[in-house]
């Protein structure tokens, strides 16, 4: 299964595996600008094979509806694939979205009212990429 909707207590987890598909998208994300706190959960993935354009078009979405997301991507991959969808957005990195390398702080940061920046996430003024993927 290539994706998991799971629910905790506070927030909403999406556990993303496998190859993702553009259909991902329809099935498994849309609908979410009305939950409040996602935690999107990368750490299966082990290739991603859809255009980030419509990633793009459901971040600003999400951003707009100000919903808190934290992205769980330890992988390189995932990880600077997310930076480059939330830059591509415009999105309100480490406000309302963040990419993070280490699980708990994913959480905590998301059950927060913190900046993500104390909790290890990424932010609109982090360098892309290069200082994170190490």
């Amino acid at each position: 299964m290539p994706a998991q909707v799971l629910d905790h207590e506070g927030y909403h987890e999406i556990r993303l595996s496998g190859r993702l598909l553009a259909d991902l998208v329809d099935i498994h994300l849309e609908g979410l600008e009305n939950e409040r706190r996602i935690l999107i959960d990368y750490s299966e993935v082990t290739e991603i094979g859809l255009p980030a354009d419509r990633f793009v078009q459901l971040t600003r979405r999400t951003d707009a509806s100000g919903s808190r997301i934290a992205i769980y991507a330890p992988s390189s991959l995932a990880f600077g694939w997310n930076r480059q969808v939330l830059q591509l957005a415009g999105a309100r990195e480490g406000a309302t979205v963040s990419v993070f390398k280490d699980r708990d702080q994913a959480i905590a940061w998301l059950v927060s009212d913190g900046g993500a920046q104390q909790f290890g996430g990424s932010w609109r003024d982090d360098p892309p990429f290069l200082a994170r993927l190490a």
